[in-house]
Formats: C-alpha cells, structure tokens, sequence
C-alpha cells in the first residue's frame, strides 16, 4: 500500500481564493491522503465580506495564501496534480489562464481544470443572494475534490 501523499497544487486565477478552499475541503476529506497547496496569479488581500460569507459556509478555516503559481515555478516543486479553478463564463479568459498554467506547470504529469465561478461576483449580490452564491460556489468544489479523492482511492 503506497502510503506517500498525493501533492496537489491547486490554482485561481485571482488571488487565489477558491484554491484555498479546495485545499481546506481536501485536508478535512482526504485523511491525509492528499497534501494539498494552494496559489493564485495575483497577490493581495481577500476582501473581508467574501471571507465573512466562507466563514459562514464553511466548516473548516481557510487560509489565503499569497504565494502565487509563478513562485512554485521558480522552486520547481513537484506536485502529482496542478488544478486550475476558473469561470469560464466570467471575464477571466479561463482559455488563456489554463494554457498559461499549461506552460508553467508542464513538467507535472496530471493537469485538470475545474470550471468552478469567481467569488468576486459575490461583492456585487447582497444578503441571502450573496450567501447562496458563496455556497454554491463551495458545494462545488466540494463536489469535484470528492471526485479527485475518490479517484485517487481508485489509484492508490
């Protein structure tokens, strides 16, 4: 039985705020399994009413970290998965942020894509719509690390 944790490194395109919350959902659903990172593209403060909403919504604390990917390039750590978190139907150019991923991250052998909406739309709701949002939002990336677990239980 391979006992070596999977090293997932999961990427926003933003500051990497829906990274943070995959990897607080894997380290509370994987026991261990999976040690996951997380990092964005841009550096910089979360903004306080979207973590307010995750404090609600989430039972476990996430940590924002302001590493970005361009860092863990430079260190040339190895990592089993890079997961890209992007809305494809934002303005984000999910197409561009995912091949520039690509390039950075192409000595990984695994490289998935979740479709996943940027909390930063939430800013732009208030009350309960700003809070069904944030949780939608969190159910699934929730929904998609079950998968990657489940998949690599499969694997291991």
């Amino acid at each position: 039985m391979n006992t070596t944790p999977i090293k997932v490194l999961f990427v926003c395109v933003k500051k990497g705020v829906r990274a943070a919350i995959a990897k607080a959902i894997v380290e509370q659903q994987s026991n261990g399994m999976i040690q996951a990172t997380c990092s964005g593209f841009e550096p910089g403060e979360v903004p306080l009413a979207i973590l307010d909403e995750l404090s609600s919504v989430l039972d476990v604390p996430i940590k924002t970290e302001s590493k970005t990917v361009f860092e863990y390039k430079r260190t040339n750590e190895n990592f089993d998965y890079v997961i890209t978190l992007c809305d494809q139907i934002s303005h984000e150019q999910c197409h561009v942020f995912v091949d520039c991923v690509k390039v950075i991250c192409s000595h990984i052998p695994n490289r998935l894509s979740w479709t996943i909406p940027n909390l930063g739309a939430a800013l732009e709701l208030s009350g309960n719509e700003r809070t069904m949002f944030v949780k939608e939002v969190v159910d699934q990336i929730t929904f998609e690390v079950a998968q990657l677990v489940a998949n690599t239980q499969i694997k291991s």
